[in-house]
């Protein structure tokens, strides 16, 4: 076989592999890593190719440095040659499952969004499977053709402006949600409606404050399956969620406009706490016993303790794809409703997406 070595060498480096012996030899020295190469689908980018990643033996899941590799080889020798550039959205890529599809499909048809007559534009297309038998004219472009027909070959971000009657997508998420963002806020450029598949944490405060203000949201519902698959074949299950925005002549009240969690309480020492509040991490959204804890995961407060005590604020720390966690503003806008007398139970539920619907 003529690409015998060349497909020798691509199993070999296949694998994780660890400075362990050195790092504890000399660990004053050598933090404890592990680097990983994991194959991705030769029709990715028609070559032997490798999702990587680097990290902390301490800190597994959150790798220091990630790429696309592929691999070529040259009189002999094989190389190894980065691609950074598409490497933000095939790491992040999740591709959707039929089930999920058809459900936000289906939601689309029903609010009229999408028509013999309307121009859908998927922005990170892949094969197609999202707008698979969608009606009307779909556009279709990704930073790599999957196979769709007539796929636009760019980079979505920097793309021209274009008039579409709706943008819907499965976008890559980026850390903490940042890429979903721009792509979301980039296609409220190009349409007066948007329906993404979205990480839970679109459900705080946080990102709900960032999206275009002239945008409001008309849907926010889970999807029933939540197992995607990833560029090497494998699954994992990601917290998401399918919503649809649109354009209206009113700018959407902001919430950092409306609550601040000063007013409830405040930040202070460890020393001057009256209680310790877990902000990220398994046990994100309680209340906690005692002060001894970590200031990076933890808030030490003054203020409203058996208000903040009285909810299950895990709930909301829980809308996200990767570590929980929970900002205070979040917080204050649960005690804000409950000050207006409403049932917070809805928010703590589903989110403040909810209370824009």
């Amino acid at each position: 076989m003529k690409d015998k070595p060349i497909l020798e060498f691509a199993k070999m480096i296949s694998g994780i592999f660890s400075n362990k012996e050195q790092a504890l030899e000399n660990p004053k020295k050598f933090a404890h890593i592990q680097i990983h190469f994991r194959p991705l689908f030769l029709k990715t980018f028609k070559c032997y190719s490798f999702y990587s990643e680097q990290r902390y033996q301490h800190d597994i899941w959150n790798p220091y440095k990630q790429g696309i590799n592929k691999l070529s080889q040259k009189e002999g020798i094989f190389i190894m040659s980065n691609h950074s550039r598409v490497a933000e959205s095939v790491n992040d890529a999740y591709f959707t499952p039929e089930e999920s599809s058809e459900y936000c499909r289906g939601l689309l048809r029903e609010h009229k969004w999408v028509t013999s007559n309307t121009v859908t534009l998927e922005p990170c297309v892949g094969s197609g499977s999202l707008v698979k038998g969608l009606p009307g004219t779909v556009i279709g472009c990704d930073l790599i053709d999957h196979g769709f027909p007539n796929v636009c070959v760019e980079d979505y971000l920097t793309s021209a402006q274009r008039t579409v009657d709706c943008v819907f997508t499965n976008p890559p998420f980026g850390r903490m949600g940042s890429l979903a963002l721009k792509i979301m806020n980039k296609a409220c450029q190009d349409t007066n409606r948007v329906a993404m598949i979205l990480p839970m944490s679109f459900r705080k405060i946080s990102l709900v404050d960032r999206i275009d203000p002239w945008f409001h949201p008309v849907v926010d519902e889970e999807l029933p399956n939540m197992m995607f698959e990833l560029p090497d074949g494998s699954r994992r299950k990601v917290l998401t969620v399918f919503q649809m925005w649109e354009r209206r002549a009113t700018r959407r009240l902001r919430f950092k406009d409306v609550i601040h969690y000063g007013r409830y309480m405040r930040r202070v020492e460890k020393e001057k706490a009256e209680y310790a509040f877990r902000t990220q991490g398994a046990s994100a959204g309680r209340v906690l016993n005692g002060l001894d804890y970590n200031p990076a995961s933890t808030a030490f407060l003054h203020g409203s303790r058996e208000r903040v005590a009285a909810h299950d604020w895990t709930r909301i720390a829980r809308f996200t794809a990767g570590i929980p966690a929970i900002g205070l503003n979040d917080v204050a806008y649960g005690l804000h409703l409950e000050d207006q007398g409403k049932e917070i139970s809805s928010y703590l539920e589903k989110g403040c997406v909810s209370s824009l619907i």
